[in-house]
C-alpha cells in the first residue's frame, strides 16, 4: 500500500524506504532518505521534494509531475530510474550510480547553486550502466530546464554520463 504525504504532513527527521512507494501530494524537505530495495517517489504537479541528503544501494525511481530535487548524493550508489516529472540536480555535485533507466518523459533540471551558468557542458548523472531500452531512447522525451533563455541547449548521453551541453543562441558583430 503507498504511503501518501500531504500539505499538513510534516516529516522530522529521514525516510528509509526498502520497496515502498511514496506519495508526495504537496512540497516537503527530507533531511535524509536512505533507499534499499527499489523506492519510488512520486511528486505531484506544483510540489517540489527536496532531499538534503541521498544513501543507500538500492533504486530510486523518481515519479509523478513535481520537482525531486537531489542535494547531497555521495552517499548514494544505488540505481536510478527517471520516469517522470523533473529532477533537479545540484551543478557540480551528480549523482554518481550503478545503472540508469529512462522511461517516460519528464525533465532534468541545472540548479547552478547561485553560480552564473555560462556555455559549456555539464554533468547531470554519471553511471556505471544503461539499460538497453534506455540507450535506445536517448533520452528523446527528456528536456533540460533551469537555463537562462539566452542558451540553446540539449541534452545528451555521453561516456556514461547524462550532460546538458549549452551554447550561445547566436553571436553580435559589431562593425566599426
Amino acid at each position: 500500500m503507498p504511503l501518501t504525504l500531504a500539505d499538513t504532513d510534516t516529516l522530522t527527521g529521514g525516510l528509509n524506504l526498502t520497496n515502498a512507494l511514496v506519495r508526495f501530494t504537496a512540497s516537503q524537505t527530507v533531511a535524509s532518505l536512505t533507499v534499499s530495495g527499489q523506492a519510488e517517489v512520486s511528486v505531484a504537479a506544483g510540489a517540489t521534494l527536496t532531499v538534503d541528503t541521498l544513501s543507500g544501494s538500492g533504486t530510486l525511481v523518481c515519479a509523478g509531475d513535481g520537482v525531486t530535487a537531489l542535494n547531497a548524493v555521495a552517499a548514494f550508489n544505488g540505481d536510478l530510474t527517471l520516469s517522470g516529472g523533473t529532477l533537479a540536480v545540484t551543478d557540480g555535485m551528480p549523482p554518481d550510480i550503478g545503472t540508469l533507466t529512462v522511461a517516460g518523459s519528464g525533465s532534468l533540471r541545472l540548479d547552478s547553486d547561485g553560480a552564473d551558468v555560462s556555455a559549456g557542458i555539464y554533468t547531470l548523472i554519471l553511471f556505471s550502466n544503461i539499460d538497453a531500452a534506455s540507450t535506445d531512447a536517448l533520452l528523446t522525451n527528456w528536456t533540460l530546464s533551469g537555463v537562462p533563455d539566452h542558451f540553446k541547449s540539449v541534452l545528451q548521453i555521453k561516456d556514461n554520463q547524462v550532460v546538458a551541453v549549452l551554447s550561445a543562441q547566436g553571436t553580435l558583430l559589431s562593425i566599426q
